[in-house]
């Protein structure tokens, strides 16, 4: 009989304090719209533990870097312009980034 093999976990280490986390991801926000998708997907690999995750996306909802409206238009109207994409193919994008039904709708 052979060793057991257990599948290997990746933990990510965590890199910034609380306070530089908010600060990079507010700059990460003002250079263009993002998802919270987005900005939880990079929180999470800088190894902020989920309830900072929250706070900092809270943080940038209030003081409106982070609005998820205003990516959902913005993303629209350059798939459309500039990609050429359709209606459908465009929601189901969207839809994959966890814009809401009714931002989707809109």
């Amino acid at each position: 009989m052979g060793a057991k093999s257990y599948p290997i976990t990746f933990v990510a280490m965590r890199k910034y304090s609380y306070d530089h986390a908010l600060s990079r991801a507010r700059a990460y926000c003002d250079k263009a719209e993002r998802a919270h998708w987005d900005v939880r997907n990079l929180l999470t690999r800088w190894g902020i533990p989920y309830h900072e995750r929250e706070q900092i996306i809270m943080a940038l909802i209030e003081v409106d870097v982070l609005n998820e409206a205003r990516y959902a238009e913005a993303f629209t109207v350059d798939k459309f312009r500039f990609n050429k994409w359709g209606i459908g193919k465009i929601q189901q994008h969207l839809k994959a980034k966890g814009v809401s039904p009714r931002n989707i709708a809109d």
